[in-house]
């Protein structure tokens, strides 16, 4: 059955409606072996865009030069250019390896990565080489056929974490760096005009009418600056999310939220559909997806993955496999897996397509009203 692709949950074929579940993987920042310097790159917060808070003199290994001069607590004046800039090449392998899929979820801003600040932190405007990316990354996402599901924040950047090997005599301006990253991500969350009237405003105008757009996760998993390093209130947070989802108009929104109790609570937001993350070690722990719990909304699984009792996440094929069928299973109207195009496995990843574009029936009145109560499987 032939499927027009829209960013749309429901289609009208003929005069049938149906639901279609997508089936998708998570590419929130790129990774690729670098021959020319013969290493891993890992480039979160680097690769799209120029990233006025890299803090590259601070993690410049061997750490032997006086850095005491640099004040980390401004934006960089001359940030390095993104990563990806020169290395266009990266895409296009990356993305024959993921052709078929339905929808990749791809972070823009992380740890303020592609914004413009001026010397007191304030949000003037979005990078150049970031939207030049955009566009590449959309236009090759309609030659591979998929769609490509943004994500601006990770709350996560705001974390408190030295990294290992950094040396003792240079946490002062790790402390630094990191108060400042945290303070401005909070100003943007608790004050978001500038950032909707100067990023926000012109990325919408810049892609709203591009096909290959799925929607925008307008922060990932809130949790983490509300509880795990707790610098926003929720209502500040659902302040964020309104006027974000609001500006984005045209374009699908969500929020994409590490519990499903989030989400809920989140649902009655102008979100177009829910979204939550599931890690387990088990593949079949999900509830029924009710209508009622999501004010109305569809609800999708972002993030998914295998996680043993050490914390550590895997992506098996057969735990993909069960997972999926169980989220089509249970009313869910997308699963993404987490990984990186990178190294995801490649019999994980043929999981995923022959899982893509999953055509169901809409259900029959009764079959709404027990799912509405939780107690129909299809």
């Amino acid at each position: 059955m032939q499927i027009c692709r829209d960013n749309y949950f429901r289609k009208e074929l003929s005069n049938h409606i149906v639901a279609e579940y997508l089936a998708g993987i998570n590419n929130a920042w790129f990774k690729f072996q670098d021959p020319a310097e013969n290493r891993l790159m890992d480039c979160y917060g680097t690769d799209l865009g120029r990233n006025q808070f890299s803090g590259t003199e601070l993690w410049h290994w061997p750490h032997s030069e006086d850095i005491s001069h640099i004040d980390f607590s401004k934006p960089e004046q001359s940030p390095k250019p993104s990563i990806l800039k020169s290395r266009q090449n990266i895409l296009e392998a990356q993305f024959q390896k993921i052709a078929g899929i339905d929808v990749v979820r791809m972070w823009l801003f992380e740890k303020l990565e592609g914004l413009v600040f001026d010397s007191n932190r304030k949000v003037t405007g979005i990078d150049e080489q970031l939207l030049s990316n955009v566009d590449k990354i959309l236009q090759l996402a309609g030659n591979h056929r998929f769609k490509v599901y943004f994500c601006l924040f990770d709350s996560w950047a705001v974390e408190y974490k030295v990294p290992g090997g950094l040396p003792q005599h240079r946490i002062p301006q790790y402390d630094a760096f990191n108060k400042a990253v945290q303070q401005t991500t909070k100003s943007i969350v608790e004050s978001p005009s500038d950032f909707i009237s100067n990023v926000l405003n012109p990325l919408v105008q810049r892609i709203k009418n591009n096909p290959n757009v799925y929607a925008i996760d307008v922060i990932n998993e809130p949790e983490g600056m509300m509880r795990n390093t707790p610098l926003v209130s929720e209502q500040a947070m659902k302040n964020y999310i309104s006027v974000c989802c609001n500006a984005l108009k045209p374009i699908k929104s969500s929020v994409g939220c590490m519990e499903k109790e989030t989400a809920m609570r989140f649902s009655s937001l102008p979100v177009d559909f829910c979204d939550f993350h599931y890690y387990s070690d088990l593949p079949n722990r999900l509830d029924n997806y009710r209508s009622i719990d999501y004010a109305n909304k569809p609800c999708i699984i972002g993030e998914f993955g295998k996680r043993d009792s050490a914390g550590n996440v895997s992506i098996p094929a057969d735990f993909v496999r069960n997972f999926m069928q169980d989220a089509l299973n249970k009313g869910y109207s997308a699963s993404l897996a987490w990984g990186n195009i990178y190294d995801f496995p490649r019999d994980s990843l043929q999981v995923i397509k022959d899982m893509s574009a999953r055509v169901v029936p809409k259900p029959s009145f009764w079959e709404r009203f027990l799912q509405a109560l939780g107690m129909w499987r299809r």
